[in-house]
């Protein structure tokens, strides 16, 4: 996942792919989720994230495996993020959640798509949003879940 990680801060750190959809390919079979581990990063494109195979990430049923992501960025047009045939396995803790969105901006014009994935032996909250100030600006859905199995 750190190789992904950096893949993305490199991408998005340049003026090439803002404001254009970037598709993020998991190549390998399987990812384990480091322990501490987060993606944060600014959301100033659409982001794909998508497997072939049905790519897994394993978060070793540990409270210190996260995926945190921020939209730091002004939102003036609609932002994506899209998991796409991605499996998400072992997360087991009470407290946390498995995704943790952080919307430091002031409007709701985001959306976030779970398309064909896997949530197996998930024994927590999916999702958690935290936002400072909030307009509603887009009466859309802001979560998306499509063709996706709980196990």
């Amino acid at each position: 996942l750190k190789k992904l990680s950096t893949t993305i801060t490199n991408l998005l750190s340049t003026d090439t792919y803002n404001n254009k959809e970037v598709e993020i390919l998991c190549e390998d079979d399987f990812y384990t989720i480091p322990l501490g581990s987060n993606l944060v990063f600014d959301v100033s494109s659409d982001l794909i994230f998508y497997s072939k195979n049905g790519t897994i990430f394993d978060f070793q049923n540990s409270s210190k495996s996260q995926i945190s992501i921020l939209f730091r960025s002004e939102l003036s047009n609609k932002k994506k993020i899209i998991f796409r045939n991605i499996t998400f396995q072992n997360f087991i803790y009470v407290d946390q959640c498995l995704f943790f969105f952080d919307f430091s901006t002031d409007n709701n014009n985001f959306q976030i798509e779970f398309e064909n994935c896997k949530f197996d032996n998930i024994q927590s909250r999916i999702f958690h949003f935290f936002y400072t100030k909030i307009k509603i600006k887009n009466f859309l859905p802001q979560v998306i879940i499509k063709n996706c199995t709980f196990m």
